[in-house]
Order: C-alpha cells, then structure tokens, then sequence
C-alpha cells in the first residue's frame, strides 16, 4: 500500500473524529462569542436563579439548594463548585467577597457551565446518528452546532439547554437497550432519567 493510499485509508477511517471534532470547535467558538450578552448590566431576566442560587449555597455552606419554584439544581450546584474553585485557587479570596469585587466573573462561569451541556449536544447528536450512518452524524452534529436557538441558549445561565442534553443522554442510553437489553443497560437509562426528573425544570 502507497503512501498516499495509507493517509487515504487512515483518513476513512478516522472521518467522524475528525468531522465531529471541527463540529465541537466550530460550536465552542459560535458559543464562546455570546457570553458578553448584557454585560455591564445584567440583563437576562433568568439568570439570577442559577447564580444567586450558588451564592446561596455558599452563604449557607450546604450543597442543598433551598429553591424548588425553578429548581435548577444541577447548574446551581456545578456553579457552587466552580465559583468555590475559582475563588480560593485564582483569587486567593472567599466567594462573597469575590463576587463582591468581580460579580461579572461569576456570570461567565455560570455561562460557560451552559456552554460546557450545550457542547456536549453535538457530541450527543453525533453518537446518536452514527447508530444510523456514520454520514448521519456528522451532518447532525453540524447542524447541532450551528442551529442558531442551541448557540443562543448555550450562551446563557438558564436550564433549557442542560435539560436538553440530560435527554439527549437518556434517548441514547434507551436506543443502547433496545440494541442490547440487559439489566446493566436499562439501570444506566433509568438512572438518567430519573436525575433529569429530580434536577432539572
């Protein structure tokens, strides 16, 4: 086999990493574009529930959120997570009186949260098609990372798109157990299902 015909073969072989790789890049760059929306102010008439909901939980030095109206609960407790990180490693502070110094750092990590699920859709969407055809995939996770209502709210602290890709995640798992019934299968569908009832809107 020529060396041209080895690259050749090896880039067959290799095409839905690739394509679904330049999807993922091409979508965080789309993503990453949006997360100065509204900034100086804050704008978004949503958002508040998932940063303050953080906020709260460092207040209380618990891991339980206290709000169920919009729960929410996934996204508050990553971002408790992240601003806890963020806080003690990169500014050397407490998490009240960063957020105090830099409310707007918080927003993007918020944000950059829903971006990470928003991410994670085109993967899923590719996964999911390529049980159809390799060429399946990849165009979904193109149009995955370039339907603009997905780019929209990837760029915002809200749950739409984290619930999205919780049942993206469920779809898939239940297509693995039709495919291959057993218990193992079915108990990793039902546990997803059951996290997207019990921590998402």
């Amino acid at each position: 086999m020529s060396p041209r015909t080895s690259a050749a073969y090896a880039l067959r072989q290799h095409a839905g990493i690739i394509g679904v790789s330049a999807a993922v890049v091409l979508g965080v760059a789309m993503r990453v574009a949006g997360w100065t929306w509204g900034f100086p102010a804050d704008l978004h008439p949503d958002e508040w529930v998932i940063v303050q909901g953080a906020l709260d939980l460092v207040h209380r030095h618990s891991f339980e959120p206290s709000m169920y109206s919009r729960p929410d609960h996934v996204e508050i407790q990553l971002s408790y997570l992240a601003y806890t990180f963020y806080s003690h490693v990169f500014l050397q502070m407490p998490v009240e009186g960063a957020y105090a110094r830099h409310p707007d750092h918080f927003l993007f990590i918020s944000r950059a949260i829903t971006t990470m699920f928003g991410v994670a859709m085109i993967v899923l969407s590719y996964l999911t098609g390529k049980r159809i055809h390799r060429t399946v995939g990849l165009i979904a996770a193109v149009l995955f990372a370039l339907f603009p209502p997905f780019i929209e709210n990837s760029q915002y602290a809200t749950p739409d798109v984290p619930v999205t890709a919780a049942l993206m995640l469920v779809m898939l798992a239940c297509m693995h157990y039709l495919e291959a019934p057993g218990r193992r299968s079915l108990l990793v569908a039902s546990a997803e299902a059951f996290s997207v009832c019990t921590n998402s809107e």
